[in-house]
């Protein structure tokens, strides 16, 4: 039997986003008919994080401010299953894509965006993610974060972009699908439980999750060569804004007017300030300056650990 040259997953509609994982989770999950907004999933997937480190071998520090396993997160938290998959060789890799393709089936992808010439980047992140929607001869069309229109991609470079394994992430050609659910998943009772485990994370200081690390983006802000990437992690970099801070602090006023409860709306205050001052402090970084940054990253850790603390305020049936 002669294979097609050419195939797409009909009727997939790509909602461009701002965080990479979050949006190709919203975008499968409205595919499947359920209607979610990107910071209620951002949300639900526990995304809120930081972590800085220095890395041998980077230009300059790795800075997030989100945190790891978000689509593990939200499938376990609205009871969602799911299968990842990691292959040794690009033969096997496109073959398992190819084929979930024919069958109608968005997975999600990790590579690295250096290697997709259609954004020009100077930059290697090989923890991005995209929903790969098709294929022909020469290309894979991919639905992709904050782009409005399906993407080509040639598939030598697509398969570049699956190799990487540039520090700190490793794709080794993971994919992961989300399978389909056959009812809208109650979302409201999953909201505390996913600010309690975010507390949890916080409060326990988990890898990812380490607010201590403020300090230490403190006193290493001399460790940037240049003060423009400090503003591209903080700004772009799928955060959303104030590094990730605005999409949580829109997650939890979501979470208010669903709950109506004082703590969100104070949590929810507490890190839209905190996002204005990530801000500023990429605004002057973009200008070259980073002076008065270390003051405000001081002013940061204390709106952002009260807020966790907060987040962490339960009553025993709450959960």
């Amino acid at each position: 039997m002669t294979m097609p040259i050419e195939n797409k997953i009909p009727d997939f509609r790509h909602l461009p986003g701002h965080n990479c994982v979050t949006t190709a989770i919203r975008n499968i999950v409205n595919h499947y008919g359920f209607r979610y907004q990107e910071p209620m999933v951002f949300g639900l997937a526990e995304g809120l994080g930081f972590q800085f480190r220095i890395i041998e071998g980077l230009e300059n520090p790795y800075l997030s401010g989100v945190a790891p396993g978000l689509l593990e997160s939200f499938c376990h938290n609205l009871g969602l299953t799911y299968d990842v998959a990691e292959f040794d060789n690009d033969r096997d890799a496109f073959a398992d894509l190819r084929d979930h393709i024919d069958r109608q089936i968005p997975v999600i992808v990790q590579v690295d965006l250096f290697h997709l010439p259609y954004f020009q980047s100077t930059m290697h992140f090989a923890g991005h993610r995209l929903i790969p929607v098709g294929y022909d001869a020469e290309f894979i069309y991919c639905a992709d974060t904050g782009f409005h229109q399906i993407q080509k991609c040639p598939i030598d470079k697509f398969t570049e972009a699956r190799q990487s394994a540039f520090p700190p992430f490793s794709p080794n050609r993971k994919r992961v699908r989300i399978d389909r659910m056959a009812e809208r998943p109650f979302v409201e009772e999953m909201i505390t439980k996913a600010l309690f485990n975010v507390s949890h994370k916080f409060l326990n200081h988990q890898a990812g999750c380490n607010l201590l690390q403020i300090a230490d983006l403190r006193d290493h802000l001399g460790a940037y060569k240049t003060a423009k990437s400090l503003h591209a992690q903080i700004e772009k970099a799928g955060t959303g804004g104030g590094l990730s801070r605005k999409l949580f602090a829109d997650f939890l006023d979501q979470a208010t007017q669903m709950y109506s409860r004082t703590i969100y709306d104070l949590a929810s205050s507490n890190f839209s300030e905190s996002a204005g001052l990530w801000s500023r402090i990429a605004a002057n970084a973009k200008d070259g300056s980073l002076e008065g940054a270390a003051e405000e990253l001081e002013r940061i850790y204390d709106l952002e650990t009260r807020a966790i603390q907060l987040c962490s305020a339960f009553e025993a049936d709450d959960l």
